[in-house]
């Protein structure tokens, strides 16, 4: 489930499968109610409940490593304004 693996990831400190966690549960609102809803949601750490939260409301700062907020395979047509400038600094081009 969702949980045991989020959690394994953060207790090995592998942020890339992490952060394919976080895209997974936060790719529709039926998936994150899904999550939600699972028992053993209950059961997460409340470091990752808030690092779920921020990332599902998409005001979650935190970088991982080697990785980018917006990976070149972003539909850069679905980026509002603020989206788009964010990936335009984190790649040091001038927008």
């Amino acid at each position: 489930t969702f949980t045991r693996i989020f959690t394994l990831a953060h207790e090995l400190n592998q942020d890339n499968l992490k952060r394919e966690c976080l895209q997974f549960a936060t790719k529709d609102a039926q998936t994150l109610e899904a999550i939600h809803q699972a028992r053993d949601f209950e059961t997460l750490d409340p470091l990752l409940l808030r690092e779920l939260h921020l990332f599902s409301h998409g005001s979650s700062k935190r970088k991982f490593a080697n990785t980018l907020e917006f990976p070149a395979q972003s539909d850069w047509s679905q980026l509002c304004y603020a989206q788009l400038q964010r990936a335009c600094d984190e790649r040091g081009l001038h927008c």
